[in-house]
This record gives structure tokens, C-alpha cells and sequence, in this order.
């Protein structure tokens, strides 16, 4: 099985931009643009960039972390 090394801040890139290409009369992204869950995951992306910059090492805030 591959192990797949990712941060919380690339997750939330990944699904933000599955999103953004998806099309937009899909029932899926309709739900997600209506419920507001778009909107969600901006704003906690906003604060891993705002965790990432107040952490005193940075470095180690990104360490990967291994997905099974």
C-alpha cells in the first residue's frame, strides 16, 4: 500500500480546488456551494496560514504527516 505524506493546509488546497473544477450544475457542488461549506473551508484555511505564522517553529508545524 503507498503511504501519502500531506499537511492539513494541502488538504483543504485539494478539496478547495476539486471543488472550484468541478461543474458548477453538478447536484454535489451545488450542495456544498448552498450549504455554505465552501465558504467554511476558506476560513479555516485562513487560519492554518494564520497557526502556521504565529507557531515559533514553522518547520515542525509542517511536518507531514503519514496517510495510510
Amino acid at each position: 500500500m503507498k503511504q501519502i505524506t500531506n499537511t492539513r493546509i494541502e488538504s483543504i488546497k485539494v478539496f478547495l480546488e476539486d471543488i472550484r473544477t468541478r461543474d458548477k450544475n453538478d447536484w454535489y457542488t451545488k450542495i456544498i456551494l448552498d450549504a455554505g461549506i465552501l465558504e467554511y473551508y476558506q476560513e479555516k484555511l485562513r487560519k492554518e496560514y494564520i497557526k502556521l505564522g504565529l507557531h515559533p517553529y514553522p518547520l515542525e508545524y509542517l511536518q507531514s504527516r503519514k496517510v495510510v
